[in-house]
């Protein structure tokens, strides 16, 4: 949320014009952008990876869900 430097709609756009297959987006612990993310990969045919970049304590991670089960993962620890 307000680093990123495009909107998850315009990385989706321009990642169909370049083949992608698959494409992944982290949020900063939090994952405000999935839900638009999701819906606009979906439609263009893209699949989308979700997950989180954490910081905690000075350290970082960058988390992503392989299936439905890590999601709820996510969820958890981001909660």
């Amino acid at each position: 949320l307000l680093e990123g430097a495009a909107s998850p709609e315009a990385l989706v756009r321009r990642a169909a014009e370049t083949g992608y297959s698959a494409l992944a987006l982290t949020d900063t612990n939090n994952l405000y952008g999935v839900a638009p993310f999701v819906a606009e990969a979906t439609r263009a045919g893209i699949r989308p990876l979700v997950g989180a970049h954490v910081r905690h304590l000075g350290r970082r991670a960058t988390l992503l869900a392989a299936d439905a089960a890590g999601y709820r993962s996510l969820c958890r620890v981001l909660t």
